[in-house]
């Protein structure tokens, strides 16, 4: 299942011209069994080949599955990438966790204050730092309601 960034197989000449620098991975669960560290490693080479130097992780934990960190007998992706990410001088930017609720909860004060309090909970365990890594991590607070943060339609 390799070839997952086919969109980023640009040439090396068109490098120096290259307005994308960044790139973002949806982690699957199929993606926890089916790549394997070579797979890993050649996706993350053609990454760093194209010019890419800054990964966002989109979620570290979709409803129940969880990402990262993983103690389960198998490859931890996130880890590979991160440890990728400090030999090669690259960026990661995580995300925390995603509940499919949001898309018919979004509103609710109650939803909303859970899932600030799940996420934060969530960031102590996934934090890198936690475990004396040298690593810099950050939590983002969410927002209160994404209404207020939405800027005005345009007018055509």
């Amino acid at each position: 299942r390799s070839g997952i960034l086919l969109l980023l197989a640009t040439p090396a000449a068109k490098a120096a011209q290259r307005p994308l620098s960044a790139t973002f991975l949806q982690l699957q669960s199929w993606m926890l069994d089916g790549l394997a560290a070579k797979d890993w490693q050649a996706e993350l080479d053609a990454m760093q080949k194209s010019g890419i130097d800054t990964i966002v992780i989109q979620w570290l934990k979709y409803d129940q599955t969880r990402f990262y960190p993983v103690h389960a007998p198998r490859l931890d992706a996130v880890e590979t990438i991160l440890s990728y990410a400090d030999r090669h001088d690259m960026k990661v930017i995580l995300g925390l966790s995603f509940d499919s609720s949001w898309w018919s909860a979004a509103d609710a004060p109650a939803f909303l204050g859970g899932i600030a309090n799940r996420t934060v909970a969530f960031a102590a365990k996934a934090s890198p730092t936690a475990e004396g890594s040298s690593r810099d991590f950050a939590v983002v607070p969410l927002a209160k309601s994404r209404r207020a943060e939405r800027p005005p339609s345009p007018s055509f």
